[in-house]
């Protein structure tokens, strides 16, 4: 075989998947070494979420806040939107950083341990498609996906959203109603009747209703909502 036939082989036999793959293992060492990864929230250096945040993030207070918010069953977050948590939940939204969602779906199945909630599925808040192309992934979505895997309830995409509402960011609590209302359709998956509503933040409540109130027109009577954070207005 001469040296040209060996070479058509690596190029477009089995042996050129082998090849594709070292060399992006290698252009992704080779890029890391030269500008290595940082903590988002520290700086420091080799880790997008290094091990001194993780703990500080581990270790960081729990105070479950229960909230009377029509029309949930109930409503829970897991802390304040302040100081690591705030830092955590940032990261994850803004910074890619998903590794950080086990860890607050961690405090969020602490949270749901000290209530009797029955829930039958757990339903992230959805991002519309826009918003999602931006971005390359819902946060809520990561962090339904890692409490499913603690509580053993399966994440179901019962909702949509139709319009693609502007930031709720800098709003009052009359806009952020406006904002939202309408945008959200649902679709029961067969005889659900229960459901567990998840989201990062918690502020007015706006996001959260309107999914609840398209959750309900679609036969979900039961729905709770969890955050991971609830801010102040």
């Amino acid at each position: 075989m001469t040296n040209r036939s060996v070479i058509a082989r690596l190029q477009t036999g089995p042996f050129a998947y082998t090849l594709q793959g070292a060399w992006q293992q290698f252009s992704s060492t080779l890029l890391d070494w030269i500008f290595p990864p940082t903590c988002v929230n520290c700086g420091r250096v080799d880790a997008q979420w290094c091990e001194v945040c993780t703990h500080e993030l581990t270790h960081a207070q729990f105070e479950p806040f229960i909230a009377d918010l029509p029309p949930f069953q109930g409503a829970i977050a897991t802390g304040v939107h302040e100081a690591i948590l705030q830092k955590a939940v940032q990261a994850l939204k803004y910074h890619d950083v998903p590794q950080v969602a086990p860890l607050l779906a961690q405090r969020l199945a602490m949270a749901l341990q000290s209530q009797e909630w029955k829930f039958d599925m757990i339903v992230p808040v959805p991002l519309h498609s826009t918003r999602f192309a931006q971005r390359g992934y819902n946060q809520a979505k990561l962090l339904s996906e890692a409490l499913s895997k603690v509580v053993n309830v399966p994440v179901v995409d019962a909702l949509q959203r139709e319009r693609d509402t502007p930031s709720q960011v800098g709003l009052n609590r009359t806009e952020r109603l406006t904002n939202v209302e309408g945008a959200f359709v649902a679709v029961s998956p067969g005889n659900v009747k229960s459901a567990l509503l998840i989201d990062d933040v918690r502020t007015t409540g706006a996001t959260l209703r309107a999914c609840a109130a398209a959750l309900q027109e679609a036969g979900i009577t039961l729905v709770y909502a969890a955050t991971v954070t609830v801010a102040s207005f």
